[in-house]
């Protein structure tokens, strides 16, 4: 059973969607060619990178990712790209948590073959040391709301999650092979290796009255429950079709897939300028906060000449400071600009203190010399002994009562008295 087949979508009569359609008119108002309105918000942390994508009534979340792996041994100069796609039980009623539906496994494959297999992503690029260590990118795309178009939500998401995403700078030991991955404070880290930038663009197919097939760009949820068919173009703003995906249903024409195919091309422009401005935007927003927080934990960049005149001259300090400034702590620039005359003279000291010390603790240790010429040392004195403290005198036993003597010495009486007989 299929995902439209599962959905009920109250209050739709699909009667009236399918005369709203041969007129020309669509349920909310659009053309036949025209998209919902599209909204993507970013966000970047230190190893990962996404995207909401909002379409409509679709709202769709993708995730990227990145960790140091070891490559195959066929290919070991190639990273790795993989995707996952999962629908959230709450985005539709005919959705469940656990294993992913068919249909996501098939959103899933479509993506693989629109990004990972057109060659978008240059995987040679992500090896950092031959045989040893390249990175692995996983992209999590997740269906919040489901209101149509799957296809296109999910693989617009997860483009413009990778082009949001940062690869770390790495620094690598020659000698141990050791890969060390830098925070992106010490060293800016670099986009993706991109070749091309694929947008997805689908089309509904329906068929008319009069027995031709209309495509609808763009189907949402109810326009999807009456549609025989889908027909998707993978493409990038130079018009190159990357992926085709045509799962059937309905038979067209030479003349209408030709058709389509060039209306998909304009609207993935269209996508394509639609994405770029938000990440433009995105860009300047977080290196307007990254440079607002390096610039709260460098406070020793505030002239020490004054330190209490306030907040207003250490910010007019940093202002002619750009990021390349102070993406670095103040402990690391200062040690950079040393000069060679600053390290001989800390290096003289140092030594200088060394001596020193060896010094006092020689004479520390060396025997008292003799007095009055006399080759016998001068004996220690004796420490004074503590007196203790006087304990206090022990009671005296008292006297037994005189009953008990004089038994005892009748006892001893007749002891004697047996003895001498």
């Amino acid at each position: 059973m299929s995902l439209r087949e599962t959905l009920d979508i109250p209050g739709v009569n699909d009667a009236f969607v399918l005369s709203c359609l041969s007129e020309g008119l669509r349920v909310d108002g659009r053309g036949l060619l025209a998209r919902r309105s599209l909204s993507v918000k970013f966000r970047r942390g230190a190893d990962a990178a996404g995207a909401e994508l909002h379409l409509g009534d679709t709202r769709v979340s993708a995730v990227v990712a990145g960790e140091l792996t070891q490559p195959f041994p066929d290919r070991p100069n190639e990273g790795f790209l993989t995707f996952a796609v999962e629908f959230s039980a709450l985005g539709a009623p005919g959705f469940e948590a656990g294993r992913p539906p068919p249909e996501a496994l098939e959103i899933c494959r479509y993506i693989e073959r629109s990004i990972r297999e057109s060659n978008a992503i240059d995987l040679e690029a992500l090896a950092v040391v031959q045989g040893e260590r390249v990175w692995s990118l996983r992209c999590d795309v997740v269906v919040l709301d489901h209101g149509g178009n799957l296809r296109d939500a999910c693989s617009v998401a997860a483009m413009a999650a990778l082009q949001h995403y940062r690869q770390p700078a790495v620094d690598v030991d020659d000698a141990s092979r050791r890969v060390t991955v830098k925070h992106p404070d010490q060293e800016e880290p670099s986009p993706l290796p991109l070749h091309h930038i694929p947008y997805s663009v689908t089309f509904a197919l329906i068929r008319a009255e009069d027995g031709e097939v209309a495509y609808v760009y763009d189907p949402e949820l109810a326009e999807e429950h009456v549609a025989q068919g889908t027909l998707t173009f993978s493409l990038n703003k130079h018009r190159e079709v990357c992926t085709l995906h045509f799962p059937g249903g309905l038979a067209v024409t030479k003349e209408t897939l030709l058709e389509a195919a060039d209306v998909a091309a304009t609207k993935a422009t269209e996508l394509h300028d639609a994405v770029q401005r938000g990440l433009e935007l995105a860009d300047e927003d977080f290196k307007a906060r990254q440079l607002e927080r390096l610039r709260k934990s460098a406070p020793d960049q505030i002239g020490a000449e004054a330190p209490l005149e306030g907040l207003a001259q250490g910010a007019e300090a940093l202002s002619h400071l750009g990021y390349d400034d102070l993406h670095v702590t103040g402990t690391l620039r200062k040690e950079a600009e040393k000069t060679p005359e600053e390290d001989a003279g800390m290096a003289a000291l140092l030594q200088s203190l060394e001596r020193a010390a060896d010094l006092t603790e020689a004479r520390a240790n060396a025997p008292p010399a003799p007095a009055n010429g006399s080759s016998k040392p001068k004996p220690k004195p004796k420490p004074k002994s503590i007196p203790e403290p006087k304990s206090k005198p022990k009671p005296k036993p008292k006297p037994k009562p005189k009953a008990r003597i004089e038994d005892d010495s009748e006892d001893e009486e007749e002891t004697m008295q047996l003895d001498s007989t």
